[in-house]
């Protein structure tokens, strides 16, 4: 597959990926689970073509903050982190997100 069509089908994970993957709250642990690996190779996916489109940032974000709250901090942190570059570059603001740590 060439370069193009490589990044066609990147975009068309993270987008379908991020559509499946819930919020973070408690009841939704178990689907974030089925998830989870499969949202962590997407994160590359945006990683290795510099996808910086607001579904990619969701899906980063909310994954991280899925592995946060799994005290999973080492895995959550390089999402965040490109969930939040891609929110600066586009919006100039952090993510909005529902998880609040107590």
């Amino acid at each position: 597959m060439d370069a193009p069509a490589s990044r066609v089908w990147a975009e068309r994970v993270v987008q379908v990926l991020n559509k499946a993957f819930p919020t973070t709250e408690f009841q939704n642990w178990p689907q974030c689970e089925r998830l989870i690996l499969h949202a962590i190779v997407a994160g590359r996916l945006v990683e290795d073509f510099g996808l910086d489109f607001e579904a990619a940032a969701r899906l980063l974000n909310q994954s991280g903050h899925y592995l946060y709250g799994r005290a999973r901090y080492r895995e959550a942190e390089p999402l965040l982190q490109r969930a939040l570059a891609i929110c600066e570059k586009r919006w100039g603001r952090p993510p909005h997100h529902r998880y609040h740590p107590q």
